[in-house]
Formats: C-alpha cells, structure tokens, sequence
C-alpha cells in the first residue's frame, strides 16, 4: 500500500468508528460529594418542581430556589 492509500484507509476506519460506536460523554458528577438525609430530601423536592415546571411560572420561581439552595 501507498502511504496515499493508508491515509484514506485511515479516514475511513476513523468515520466508521465516529458514526457506528457509541461515545460516553464526560460530564461533571451531578452529585455531590456527601449525601446525607437532607441532601436527598432537597434532590427529591428538586425532582419534583421539575415535573411541575410546565404548570406556571410560580412552580418555575420555586424550582431555581430549590435548585440554588441544592448547589
């Protein structure tokens, strides 16, 4: 093989790898460190003004307080 024909090998190899094989994503841990009893009571009032979010925007005030106070 030429060195032409290895780089477009290459190409292809590297295309198929991005499209077909799924990547993991790094992101920040959305836990924190510590995770006491308090903790787990705010993540769950938290969880739940999320799905209440799209009743009004007074759900939408307590879920950034909410949400604030958790981070």
């Amino acid at each position: 093989m030429r060195t032409g024909d290895m780089e477009k090998f290459k190409d292809k190899i590297f295309e198929g790898i991005k499209f077909y094989v799924p990547q993991k994503i790094l992101n920040k841990n959305p836990y924190p460190e510590y995770c006491n009893k308090e903790v787990k009571r705010l993540k769950i009032k938290v969880r739940k003004m999320y799905n209440k979010r799209t009743f009004g925007q007074p759900y939408q005030a307590e879920l950034k307080f909410l949400f604030k106070k958790l981070w």
